[in-house]
């Protein structure tokens, strides 16, 4: 895995683990525009996510390079994202067009060498509370799920699925394996007459 890839994958941990998020209130068929900020001029790569608030799949969107060059993954936001520069040579945005109550979740983005990225959590087609909020706590985002396969320029590390039951059936098939053997030597010894079994023990005290 490459260093990259590791810092990607450490950003994504840190939003899973949860934190305070810039929740908004958005009419369907509206549109939303959310920033990341790159802690220097360094940055070569934005990569910009969500998590699903209806069924919490995660889903990779976007990668947005500082040549201005924006690889869409193939998901239903496809053709609904805008990736661009923001008014800084820090700054990366992205426009979401024509939002539906399906889009609603956390939207946030990684960078590669950073470790805490700001993260929105738009509510689409909801209205906002008329009564003031308490205080914002800690908002725990949903663990990620393996997404869909990224675009060359952005892979992200998957865990393969189904690797558990590669390791412990072949360990409970061992112990099963090893249970049968000592239950057919026991039974062998006890079939076997007196005589036979006291001069086998004789035998082996020989030795």
């Amino acid at each position: 895995m490459s260093l990259t890839t590791a810092w990607v994958m450490l950003g994504l941990w840190s939003v899973a683990l949860g934190h305070k998020v810039d929740m908004r209130y958005l009419a369907v068929q509206s549109s939303a525009t959310i920033s990341c900020e790159c802690q220097d001029t360094t940055c070569q790569k934005v990569y910009w996510y969500r998590v699903r608030q209806s069924d919490g799949v995660y889903e990779h969107l976007l990668c947005y390079t500082s040549a201005d060059a924006a690889h869409p993954s193939d998901t239903a936001m496809r053709g609904r994202l805008q990736g661009r520069k923001g008014s800084t040579k820090t700054q990366y945005t992205l426009t979401l067009s024509n939002l539906t109550r399906e889009d609603a979740g956390w939207y946030s983005c990684a960078i590669p060498k950073q470790t805490y990225d700001d993260t929105y959590w738009l509510r689409v087609g909801e209205a906002p509370p008329t009564t003031p909020a308490p205080p914002q706590k800690t908002t725990k985002i949903p663990s990620r799920r393996p997404g869909p396969k990224l675009p060359s320029c952005c892979s992200v590390y998957q865990p393969p699925k189904g690797c558990g039951k590669w390791v412990l059936w072949p360990l409970c098939g061992g112990l099963i394996l090893l249970t049968v053997l000592l239950v057919a030597v026991s039974f062998y010894f006890s079939r076997l007459p007196k005589k036979c079994r006291h001069q086998f023990v004789k035998t082996n005290q020989k030795r």
